[in-house]
């Protein structure tokens, strides 16, 4: 049976990639970007119901809080849902930075916990004890490889406009990997999905200029 620190951190991990997934279904009308983008805002407006107490529902906190108290929920988790509706309306598939920091938080942040508890005790950062160097390198490297992945398949399927050579994707995915990382590593807390995510569209942003 699986842990409620396993289901969590499998959640965290697996939802924006699949819901990635369903992108190219989509048209690049601007209807389609906001229907997309409906799926995890109505997701964020349920966690929220839930966190104020409008709502109840055990279940959710089990899987998607560390405490859980329902409170929690309208911190990591409601940006969680937050961040992809905010990324998808303003990226959404043309830009290949959407795609780069929704795959920084889900695959970056969600290794970076599994690993640094794992395999980290021994080997704490130096500005921040509770995060662990075994942590950060599976951030960068499990962030660097998902996003390369579905940004090439984005590329391949012809929807980057403009095109970004292979060099390109590999260049600024590393950086960004490497800031994504960096970012983790801060002392941020329950807020660490909102430092990744902005850590990573910014300098996705900046580097490919879109």
């Amino acid at each position: 049976m699986i842990g409620p620190r396993a289901s969590r951190k499998a959640t965290h991990i697996g939802t924006g990639l699949v819901y990635l997934l369903f992108w190219p279904l989509y048209s690049d009308e601007v209807p389609a970007r906001y229907a997309c983008a409906s799926v995890p805002g109505l997701a964020s407006l349920y966690f929220f119901l839930v966190g104020i107490g409008i709502l109840k529902d055990q279940s959710l906190l089990n899987r998607s809080t560390r405490s859980g108290h329902r409170q929690e929920l309208l911190k990591g988790p409601l940006w969680y849902g937050l961040a992809h509706t905010i990324l998808t309306i303003i990226f959404w598939r043309k830009s290949p930075t959407g795609i780069t920091a929704i795959t920084m938080l889900c695959a970056g942040d969600g290794a970076a916990e599994w690993f640094g508890r794992r395999f980290g005790d021994s080997n704490p950062l130096p500005h921040n004890p509770t995060k662990t160097w075994a942590g950060s390198i599976a951030c960068a490297a499990f962030g660097f490889s998902t996003a390369v992945l579905y940004v090439q398949g984005a590329a391949a399927l012809g929807l980057l406009d403009p095109q970004q050579p292979h060099s390109t994707i590999l260049a600024v995915t590393a950086a960004t990997s490497l800031v994504s990382a960096a970012a983790e590593s801060l002392p941020s807390g329950e807020w660490d999905n909102v430092v990744i995510s902005i850590a990573a569209a910014g300098t996705s942003w900046l580097l490919y200029g879109s």
